[in-house]
């Protein structure tokens, strides 16, 4: 923690961020930087954010050119520590809110679609070239993957009917030309301003 350059760990665990939260509170930091560490980091954010400590998720490709242009390129928990600790005062990222936890539900169960998609169009690639005994392989996992695909889709469409408001955006977005569940889904999830921005906005976000 910079500028006193304490320094203390916490395991990235139920119990690690109960401890976490009250001991930051009593620093009373004006910034917690956090690196996006593939989903990881968002259980704690979340902690923060809702203890009101003003918590940031930085981009991991900033902070390693930030580092780089120090010259810091070695990796230990406590040099990254530092680096974290020095880009928050030098570059001062803004505060913003995180996204709502339903948001974030959404935005990765789409996210998992579209890993369930990359699975299958491989696995189709593979199947090509493959001989009988591995092709009968593949033709059982692809079964169960557009299984799997199938469920998935029901439940985002069950997550989004029982939310009010994604509902009623759903049902805007269908009635245009083209739009369908999934892909009305998709713009929710990736685009949560819809209906809160001018449409001259919310075109420009989507371009």
């Amino acid at each position: 923690m910079l500028p006193v350059s304490q320094r203390f760990s916490e395991a990235n665990s139920e119990d690690g961020i109960a401890s976490l939260v009250p001991r930051l509170q009593a620093l009373h930091p004006q910034i917690i930087l956090l690196e996006a560490t593939g989903g990881y980091e968002i259980p704690v954010a979340y902690a923060l954010s809702e203890a009101g400590l003003p918590v940031v998720i930085a981009n991991p490709k900033s902070v390693r050119h930030f580092a780089k242009a120090l010259g810091r390129l070695a990796k230990t928990d406590k040099l990254d520590a530092q680096i974290l600790a020095l880009y928050a005062q030098s570059i001062q990222p803004q505060v913003r809110p995180l996204k709502e936890r339903e948001q974030l539900e959404l935005t990765n169960l789409m996210s998992r679609r579209r890993q369930l998609q990359g699975m299958i169009v491989m696995e189709k690639n593979r199947r090509r070239t493959c001989t009988p005994k591995v092709r009968l392989n593949i033709d059982r996992h692809l079964a169960y993957l557009s299984q799997l695909l199938e469920d998935l889709d029901q439940e985002i469409q069950d997550f989004i009917r029982r939310t009010p408001w994604w509902h009623e955006n759903a049902e805007i977005l269908q009635g245009f030309t083209g739009v369908g569940p999934k892909v009305s889904a998709s713009l929710i999830a990736d685009m949560p301003e819809l209906g809160f921005l001018p449409r001259n906005k919310a075109s420009a976000l989507a371009a």
